[in-house]
């Protein structure tokens, strides 16, 4: 599980250097089509994808699953700077069961 949670860390750093997806432009469009992106990317549907159709872009079941975790983080740092906390439950669980299904996926380490 540590591999996975890593691999979103790193995904949402990407997000923010790479991608330019700051917690400001976050804040401004509110957790909810964090939310969305999180699940178009989940369950494989781009019709629940919130942007322009031209930026679903899968990857592949497990990097889809990296950024879907990042998505659902960034949605979380955006209820926790508004103090949603209501809603953060259940983006914790969105997000707990996205790393179930990434460590499976993770390379495994073998011990030296």
């Amino acid at each position: 599980m540590e591999a996975a949670l890593a691999a979103v860390r790193a995904e949402r750093h990407r997000q923010i250097a790479v991608e330019h997806r700051y917690p400001s432009g976050d804040d401004a469009g509110g957790a909810l089509p964090l939310v969305l992106a999180a699940r178009a990317y989940i369950e494989e549907r781009p019709d629940l994808w919130p942007w322009d159709a031209e930026y679903y872009k899968p990857k592949g079941r497990r990097r889809d699953l990296e950024r879907a975790g990042a998505l659902v983080t960034a949605a979380c740092e955006v209820m926790c700077r508004r103090a949603e906390f209501d809603g953060l439950a259940g983006a914790a669980e969105m997000l707990q069961s996205v790393l179930v299904q990434l460590a499976p996926l993770m390379p495994v380490r073998v011990a030296e």
